[in-house]
């Protein structure tokens, strides 16, 4: 970190090196911090290098990187204008600071074409900040308010308290288990907190006038979906969880939210409370209890298809909510048995610990008897395979935001859950696209949860009853090695490369055998710098080849055949956005053959 006043009294940060815990030479995708003891030297060999405590090479600013590498480095300054320099005897400037901003700007630096400035991830911490998941500046059911030295902070309500005890712009939980919407039981234990000019300002789903304050409340009590009531001049506003967007606000005099809580003093952390087979399973977060009656009638049968996967169909519906006629999509389970249901549950509760704006939302289930469905909101625009595959071929521009958009959904999957989760079943069938052609993953019916160790230790098996999967799926399933994350990351880069030249995987009906396999195909064009040929009648994806060839280079990453040469998800987004280099990749079988 190189700092100076530029100025002013407080000091400003104008480079931050190895902001995102950059690899130490010679290193692939082996990630490591910046620890008490490191040091940054000023070389005799006229190199800037941050060293780790052991003195391993972290990172380092040379004359090479301007283009200047056969002039030697006479000694480095920091200019008046806060540019940090490395020059040459008679002052040429050979690498400075300016060229490589990360979140200022000073005046007289100018920004480069494909340059980019993005703000630390917090106060405190200096990594690259994200696009967040549309929970606001403090995250899920927290707020923001001012201290006394005029900086703001983020908070958890009453009753709720901090997903990461370490990071407090994660959000919040609640710390006690959700009200549960079976009619039959007691609402008794609910009671609300009052904040003054306290407000979640967006998400009411309804709003009611004149009533007063105690109306408001109890309307709010006696409705399950409710997780706070907004009063103010007469109005009322209920919100549902996740709250979002939390304020504290000493100019929005007369609102006063009313947060449920539970009476019980005794709390219990959030989790999912499973009952018998009797009876409804409540879950730590607002979901609509369906009865087979409602979805059969939604459905007028179960009569219009929407796909069919290898244990469950997918049928369009129309459900009540709000006094409005909504479509939502219903997925049935087919031959149930009775020791599925306890996989029916599990799906459940991985989909139901998930809020992320590139997920598609769970709104409710059934589980009466032997009936067992779950009911999703609906994409207009239908998945990503029939986009790519269809007759009419998306534009390039297009197929780059949604491609984006998964892989921003994978990296909340993999680390910005509560619980980490491995998708296990990434195609382009399970990538749909909403109103406004946005991405949304959904089908987590083989999501798995992690342990710490960020593997599953038990065994597991894929069932291959669904040709959609085939070609999709990771070598790792059938070796009988350790699944993780990195089996996510295999089955997006097949996809990232479909996307790139928007053709299947494979093509059994193409006439040149060496293009059948695009996997084989899309390595063999990028080895011999051919890549405009996977985009050859792509007019608009040959005007940005460079990207092409970077994005191609991050699939064949994605598909080694070793999962440890597999970055994580974290890293391919943020290569795919440009915050990193990417390196040339070898063959991806490549390792497999050297210890064969």
């Amino acid at each position: 970190m190189i700092t100076t006043t530029v100025g002013s009294p407080n000091l400003v940060i104008l480079l931050l090196a190895n902001r995102d815990n950059l690899a130490p030479k010679g290193s692939t995708f082996q990630f490591t911090r910046v620890s008490k003891g490191s040091t940054v030297q000023f070389t005799s060999a006229g190199q800037l290098v941050l060293n780790d405590p052991g003195g391993n090479q972290i990172w380092t600013a040379t004359a090479s990187s301007s283009g200047n590498s056969n002039r030697s480095v006479s000694y480095a300054a920091m200019l008046d204008s806060g540019n940090f320099v490395l020059a040459a005897t008679d002052s040429e400037i050979l690498w400075q600071s300016f060229d490589v901003p990360t979140d200022t700007i000073l005046p007289s630096q100018t920004l480069n074409i494909g340059g980019a400035l993005v703000a630390r991830y917090s106060e405190t911490n200096y990594k690259s900040g994200s696009d967040g998941t549309g929970s606001g500046v403090c995250g899920f059911n927290s707020y923001c308010q001012l201290g006394d030295d005029r900086r703001p902070f983020c908070s958890c309500p009453q009753g709720y308290v901090l997903i990461d005890p370490n990071d407090e712009i994660k959000g919040c939980k609640p710390n006690f288990v959700a009200q549960s919407c079976n009619p039959f039981l007691e609402t008794d234990d609910f009671e609300f907190v009052a904040m003054d000019e306290t407000n979640w300002p967006q998400g009411s789903y309804a709003s009611f006038s004149p009533v007063s304050g105690e109306w408001c409340r109890n309307e709010c009590l006696n409705d399950c979906f409710c997780t706070l009531a907004a009063f103010r001049n007469g109005e009322c506003f209920k919100k549902r969880y996740p709250l979002v967007f939390g304020r504290m606000d000493p100019e929005a005099a007369g609102i006063t939210s009313y947060l449920k809580n539970r009476r019980n003093k005794t709390t219990i952390i959030v989790s999912v409370l499973l009952g018998s087979s009797e009876d409804p399973f409540i879950l730590g977060v607002n979901l609509r209890i369906f009865s087979y009656e409602e979805l059969n009638n939604a459905t007028g049968g179960f009569i219009q298809h929407l796909g069919r996967g290898s244990f469950a169909t997918v049928y369009k519906g129309i459900i009540d909510s709000d006094n409005n006629n909504n479509l939502v999509a219903i997925k049935k389970f087919d031959n149930v048995v009775p020791d599925g249901e306890q996989e029916f549950k599990a799906e459940v509760i991985a989909i139901a610990r998930t809020n992320h704006k590139n997920l598609v939302r769970l709104l409710g289930f059934c589980n009466e008897g032997e009936h067992r469905m779950m009911v999703y909101e609906f994409m207009p625009n239908g998945s990503l395979a029939d986009f790519l595959f269809g007759t009419s071929k998306p534009n390039w521009h297009s197929r780059i935001q949604i491609i984006l958009e998964t892989a921003r959904g994978l990296c909340y999957l993999h680390e910005g859950c509560s619980t980490q989760t491995i998708h296990c079943d990434i195609k382009p069938q399970n990538i749909l696209l909403d109103e406004s052609f946005s991405a949304r993953i959904a089908d987590l019916g083989l999501a798995k949860l992690l342990k710490n160790d960020g593997a599953r230790t038990t065994p597991m098996t894929m069932t291959m009853t669904n040709g959609e999967s085939k070609g999709y799926v990771a070598p790792e399933w059938f070796r009988g090695l350790p699944i993780t994350v990195k089996v996510d990351v295999y089955s997006f880069g097949v996809v990232l490369l479909e996307t790139i030249c928007c053709r299947r995987s494979l093509e059994e009906k193409e006439e040149d055998e060496k293009q059948k396999v695009l996997r084989d195909w899309g390595y063999e064009c990028l080895k011999e710098m051919k890549v405009e040929m996977l985009v050859e009648k792509d007019e608009e994806a040959k005007m940005e080849l460079k990207r092409v060839k970077k994005f191609v280079m991050i699939a064949i990453w994605c598909i080694q055949e070793e999962p440890s040469l597999r970055p994580s998800m974290k890293k391919v987004l943020q290569m795919m956005e440009g915050a990193i280099e990417v390196s040339f990749p070898p063959h991806p079988s490549s390792f497999i053959s050297s210890i064969s």
